[in-house]
């Protein structure tokens, strides 16, 4: 089920409670969300033998059904991220390159929920951040895969499902990471930007 407006802005404020459970659901219902969407999207790249081996893959939900190694990415005002950061022991931010006006960190839940909270630098600049807000509000801005070869996974990807990335080749991201874009449609017509990435 898609979670409406009220409903993610509900969860997103519970990342910020001090009651460790009520960040814990909260965690769970917005990782559910961004990854089953990505993950019907992802099946039959799961299921191409050309790509075998490329994604990074754990196990969710049925013993022995992997999926891509996925983290939620959550767009929200920096005023949130500091108070979401605050309440999870501020964990360390990573090293966004500046270009990308972003800052971000991650959470780490149980049955290997993540998310990656993110805020622009600047909110009334014209970065991807930014933009992602003053159209949406906080919400769901992405959901990454990690790969062990992010240019390899890109070709095989236009290659095998016509896919067009949104650079021509992989970009620097946190902590040293090789990146890549995907907006990608699901199953049930809605819009996803899904992030490739390799880490060093």
């Amino acid at each position: 089920m898609t979670l409406q407006t009220a409903e993610l802005a509900f969860h997103i404020d519970n990342l910020a409670s001090s009651d460790e459970e009520r960040r814990k659901a909260a965690a769970w219902a917005l990782f559910n969300q961004g990854a089953q969407m990505a993950w019907s999207v992802s099946e039959a790249w799961m299921n191409d033998g050309a790509l075998t081996g490329v994604f990074a893959v754990e196990a969710y939900g049925e013993p022995g059904y992997v999926r891509p190694e996925t983290t939620v990415g959550i767009a929200v005002s920096p005023e949130t991220f500091a108070e979401i950061c605050a309440a999870n022991g501020n964990p360390p931010e990573a090293a966004v390159p500046p270009e990308q006006d972003a800052q971000e960190f991650e959470l780490h839940f149980p049955a290997n929920v993540r998310l990656d909270i993110l805020t622009p630098r600047q909110t009334n600049g014209n970065g991807p951040l930014a933009r992602y807000l003053r159209r949406n509000g906080p919400g769901i801005q992405q959901v990454e895969f990690r790969t062990y070869d992010v240019e390899g996974a890109t070709v095989l990807l236009i290659r095998r499902f016509g896919l067009t990335p949104v650079f021509a080749s992989p970009q620097p991201g946190a902590n040293g990471a090789r990146v890549n874009f995907l907006l990608v449609s699901t199953p049930n017509g809605e819009r996803l930007l899904l992030e490739l990435f390799q880490t060093p």
